[in-house]
């Protein structure tokens, strides 16, 4: 497990993005994709496939686990 270590500094812009990611792996569905909130803790969702990973406003970053 690793841990996010810097965030960046001031000034830091987030834009709202929407859509989605596609991963074209061979294994892509067998890894989970669970989002993370601006502190890079998990939010409390069931993780999905990373097959198809959605963009979220309230998940600037993402964890893909195997």
């Amino acid at each position: 497990m690793r841990t996010l270590t810097r965030r960046g500094t001031v000034p830091l812009l987030v834009k709202n993005l929407s859509g989605t990611v596609q991963l074209k792996r061979a294994d892509a569905s067998a890894l989970t994709v669970t989002p993370l909130d601006f502190n890079g803790y998990r939010l409390s969702v069931t993780p999905a496939a990373a097959t198809h990973i959605a963009l979220r406003a309230d998940a600037p970053y993402c964890i893909i686990e195997k």
